[in-house]
Parts: structure tokens; C-alpha cells; sequence
């Protein structure tokens, strides 16, 4: 089975060409490999959209996908036997697999990713990669790259909607779901007020997304505190200034562009201490 190298890795993910470099998106891959040292180099500068590299799956959920993956395939769970494998088999066992985390997201069968409903991402083995992305990109990996990140505000709602999911959330698995992901109860609290009237399963959806999307893109910037967004693709600007942890001023795409500073900030404090 053909397995891209780094290099071709990044080659698949731009998406296209400014001045002496290519821009790479799609958040958790561009943070993670912004985080290697392999990556040095191969990169001008990125765009991270939709999340970042905070989350990773954990040893025993990574080996639990390994052997779902490897039984809808009729094969061992062994790299020798998947590289036998079509690339377009697997490419349909994974999407049928992602399909059925999403779907059905029952945490007897699923374990963890019952909550992150994200059953591929990058898993630290001391290699590739040799660490934790946010821990690399703490201690100033990639930090030579301009990088652009951020989140759509209800994009978890793309899981929880079309599933029917979030019709099914009551007060009970609100609270089981908040303190999943780590939320402590003032936290949920927090979402409750800013969202009077909402369903639990609105109020849920919120929570997920933050988790899963807002958070890490803003523990990377918090990381990298970098002035050089603002001499983005073409030593262009955005349209608003670097993030920084003591200015947290963000781009927010409605008709336009207009410039807030830490806005919903109250919900980006209940995480603090928790991802």
C-alpha cells in the first residue's frame, strides 16, 4: 500500500502558490506537522482552519481503531497486513468507520471516542511525532512559519445535527457530556447563561465545538504569540492584529470582516486549567 512520504504529505495538502511558497491548511495535520522537526523547511506559511494540535488519540483508543479498522478489512491489525491492502479499500473501510464513530457513538464499543467522535488523529509514538504538537510548538517549533488559525463558532453542530444527536440530548447526558470533556459545572453554567432558551443538545454542541475546534486553535496561538501573522501570503494583513495572550484580538468572518477582542472570553476561561 503506497504511503506518502512528509514531504508529499504537505504536497497534498496546499492549496495553492504565493510568492516564494506554498500555504498549507486543514488545521490538526498543518499544527502537527508544523510541530516535527522533519517538517523544517517545507513550509512558508499555513493556514490552520477548524481546530489544531491540542488533541491526540491516546495509545489504548488508537489501538481500538487499529483493530476496528483492520476487521472491516478481513485482515490482521499488523502494518505488514494493511500495506497489502488497496489504498482506495482502506480509504472506504475509513470513511465507513468515521461514519459509524459519528453515528452511532456508543462508548461500550467506542470507548473515549464516543465524546471526541474523531477516531483519526495524530498519535505520539516518540517518532512521528516525537512529541506532543502543542508541547513542540511551546518550545518554538515552526515558529519560522506565519501561521493563520481559527474555527467556525457552531461547527459541531455539523456532527451533532445531521446525526440527529443533538434531539436526543437531555439535562442528564448535558451534564455527562460536559464533564467528559473536562468542563467543569461552572463551566457548563457559563453556557447555560449565554444561551437562554437553548436545547441541551444546543448548549452540548457549543461545548463540543469549543472543545474540539476553538480551544486548540487558541492554546496554538497563546503558543506561538507570533507578530508575523500580520505579514501573512504576500507580507499581507488579514485585516486584524496578532493574537497574543495579553491582546486576544481575532478576525470574525460574517458579511466582512470586522476586528473583536476576546470575544465569548468568559466560555474561554472555563477551559483554562482543563485543555
Amino acid at each position: 500500500m503506497w504511503r506518502p512520504t512528509l514531504q508529499q504529505s504537505i504536497l497534498m495538502l496546499q492549496e495553492g502558490q504565493w510568492s516564494s511558497g506554498r500555504v498549507g491548511r486543514r488545521a490538526c495535520p498543518v499544527t502537527t506537522l508544523l510541530s516535527m522537526e522533519q517538517s523544517r523547511g517545507l513550509m512558508a506559511r499555513a493556514i490552520a482552519q477548524s481546530g489544531a494540535a491540542l488533541h491526540t488519540l491516546p495509545d489504548e483508543p488508537g489501538r481500538t481503531v487499529g483493530r476496528r479498522l483492520a476487521e472491516r478489512l478481513g485482515v490482521e491489525p499488523t502494518r505488514a497486513a494493511l500495506a497489502l491492502v488497496e489504498p482506495a479499500v482502506v480509504a472506504r473501510a475509513v470513511r465507513e468507520l468515521v461514519e459509524d464513530v459519528q453515528g452511532t457513538p456508543d462508548p461500550v464499543r467506542w470507548e473515549s471516542l464516543a465524546l471526541t467522535l474523531t477516531p483519526f488523529a495524530p498519535s505520539v509514538d516518540g517518532e512521528v511525532p516525537a512529541a506532543h504538537p502543542l508541547d513542540a510548538i511551546r518550545s518554538g517549533a515552526g515558529a519560522s512559519v506565519p501561521l493563520l488559525t481559527g474555527w467556525n463558532r457552531d461547527e459541531a453542530r455539523f456532527f451533532m445535527v445531521a446525526s440527529g444527536a443533538i434531539d436526543a440530548v437531555d439535562d442528564a447526558a448535558l451534564r455527562h457530556g460536559a464533564r467528559g470533556y473536562g468542563l467543569p459545572d461552572g463551566g457548563l453554567e457559563v453556557y447555560r447563561r449565554n444561551r437562554p432558551g437553548a436545547s441541551p443538545g444546543d448548549v452540548l454542541a457549543a461545548i463540543l465545538g469549543d472543545w474540539m475546534f476553538a480551544v486548540p486553535a487558541i492554546r496554538v496561538a497563546e503558543a506561538r504569540a507570533d507578530p508575523a501573522v500580520t505579514r501573512f501570503v504576500r507580507d499581507g494583513d488579514p485585516g486584524w492584529g496578532a493574537h497574543r495572550p495579553d491582546d486576544r484580538r481575532v478576525g470574525v468572518l460574517v458579511d466582512g470582516v470586522r476586528e473583536e477582542t476576546d470575544p465569548a472570553g468568559a466560555e474561554r476561561r472555563a477551559w483554562d486549567g482543563v485543555c
